[in-house]
């Protein structure tokens, strides 16, 4: 995504690394937050979950598969590989533990595979490792805008977000001209959804639709789509009109799906995915800028209504360069100032940033707040049993956990019903804005395998509880872009304490690349 300098770029390769920088709490926030350094000397790692057995799982970029006990300072250790390509943004890039893990032993992996990316599973018998199960081939493209974001839904459905494959213009908004994002026709530039199995739900938006707006057979991303409607889509497709959709989670509070989309050169977005068949304005739009919002109707009539701006969307004046999609602090233990929060990144900002929904939560009141200053490279964001929000660090080759400095104590009884004897939904904020788990066994013991309400894959990015088995079908929240956030070019050695001057100037020529 980034423009590359060529020559700088063809006389040394990118490795993605700079000297690890000294991560510090945001003043605003120096007697509320604690920010402790996980894990370190990882090799451009891009995402990381926690197991239900406690261990913390951790993919690299060149396909490498490690666990630590899931203590803060704990060694990593590798037990096992993907091979996969690794030159722009490629790689192994994402992965979403099963909510059923305990039998299964799955965790879904979006990886790269030949010139395409393809999302499957591997299975993990203790620090056994097997070969991926694809389950969908032929992703976005062979270099940049791979997309990368999995996560599963309040629905126990898998979301998976796609990047549009590139063509970067260099154009301001309503100047773009990748049209793969609205041709519903293929799957890039795209958030899909599909079963555990990989079938396609008879709910999603395109099932039984006959003929949809296509870019043909023909390969240029650059054609406009043909709006005859003369081809079947592709049923997959859940929303539609992005750039490269690089991290995506769920709201548990409200079971929305918020989407970090990486621009062009003008805005970074925040979308918010209220339902099916909504189309987010890419190339059309890009931030509250561009094409009349009725253009997105014209084009993709599957889907009535206006394009849907961003939620929250900034500039690239401040250093920003690849926005990275964050989670959510809706475990009980954050207090109030810190509760209900969506903490997320840019790669190139070196800060954490907060934003706080509005009381529908389907938007944002006020502006981001810094938390965390000197964190650059940050790729991912996921939550862990314990409440705290972590974030990975590809540049620096570490994890970092957040967690409130004076927690609130989870263990009161839920009001109302009282779970029928069962232990108190300790460890979610009391089945927010929810019937206290009325019809549903709650949370009893270990939730159809994930541990209990502990933001892994409970009641993590779904309503809590909401009348189905207890937190079946979710699992915890969420490299970054230009370069799908983890856009780094040719070889990817250690980065810890790569502080070189050499090392300068490789980062920013990595940085220069990303868009």
């Amino acid at each position: 995504m980034l423009r590359a300098r060529p020559l700088l770029l063809a006389a040394f390769p990118v490795f993605c690394a700079s000297a690890a920088l000294a991560q510090t709490v945001d003043p605003s926030v120096t007697n509320d937050l604690t920010l402790q350094l996980m894990t370190t000397g990882l090799n451009s790692p891009t995402s990381a979950q926690f197991l239900p057995d406690g261990r913390l799982l951790i993919f690299q970029k060149g396909g490498q598969i490690l666990v630590t006990d899931g203590t803060v300072g704990a060694t990593a250790t590798q037990i096992g590989s993907i091979t996969v390509p690794t030159n722009s943004e490629r790689g192994l890039l994402n992965m979403a533990v099963d909510p059923m893990f305990t039998t299964t032993n799955r965790v879904y992996i979006y990886y790269s595979a030949g010139n395409s990316q393809s999302v499957g599973y591997v299975t993990i018998n203790g620090n056994t490792v097997s070969a991926p199960t694809p389950l969908l081939t032929g992703l976005s493209g062979a270099n940049n805008h791979d997309g990368g974001g999995l996560t599963f839904g309040p629905d126990g459905l898998l979301y998976i977000s796609v990047g549009d494959t590139g063509c970067n213009c260099n154009c301001s908004p309503g100047n773009a001209d990748n049209y793969y994002g609205t041709c519903l026709t293929r799957l890039h530039g795209k958030v899909l959804r599909i079963d555990r199995d990989g079938n396609i739900p008879a709910t999603n938006p395109l099932v039984g639709v006959n003929e949809v707006a296509s870019c043909g057979a023909q390969q240029n991303c650059n054609t406009p789509p043909d709006i005859s409607m003369g081809a079947p889509p592709r049923t997959e497709i859940y929303n539609w009109g992005f750039r490269n959709p690089w991290r995506i989670s769920f709201d548990e509070q409200s079971g929305y799906l918020w989407i970090g989309d990486v621009g062009e050169i003008t805005f970074e977005e925040i979308n918010i995915s209220t339902g099916p068949a909504q189309h987010f304005g890419w190339p059309y739009r890009e931030g509250d800028q561009g094409d009349p919002l009725n253009t997105c109707e014209m084009i993709t009539p599957t889907a009535p209504g206006d394009c849907k701006d961003p939620a929250a969307f900034f500039g690239h004046n401040n250093g920003a360069v690849s926005i990275t999609g964050g989670v959510f602090s809706n475990h009980c233990s954050w207090p109030a100032a810190l509760s209900g929060l969506y903490w997320y990144a840019d790669y190139g900002e070196t800060r954490v940033w907060t934003l706080e929904p509005n009381a529908t939560r389907d938007g944002v009141v006020g502006q981001r707040a810094s938390k965390v200053r000197s964190a650059g490279g940050i790729v991912h964001f996921f939550n862990g049993p314990d409440g705290a929000v972590y974030f990975v660090s590809l540049s620096s080759g570490q994890i970092w956990k957040m967690t409130p400095t004076n927690p609130i104590n989870c263990g009161g009884a839920d009001a109302g019903p009282d779970d029928a004897g069962l232990p108190e939904d300790t460890g979610v904020a009391n089945d927010t804005g929810v019937a206290n788990d009325t019809g549903v066994a709650v949370d009893a013991g270990t939730d159809s395998g994930v541990i209990r309400d502990s933001g892994v894959a409970n009641d993590s990015g779904v309503v809590a509880d909401s009348g189905t088995p207890a937190d079946t079908g979710t699992t915890g929240p969420t490299p970054e872009e230009e370069d799908s956030g983890c856009g780094c070019t040719a070889h990817h050695p250690g980065q810890t304490g790569f502080g070189t001057l050499f090392g300068a100037i490789v980062v920013f020529a990595f940085l220069r690349r990303r868009r």
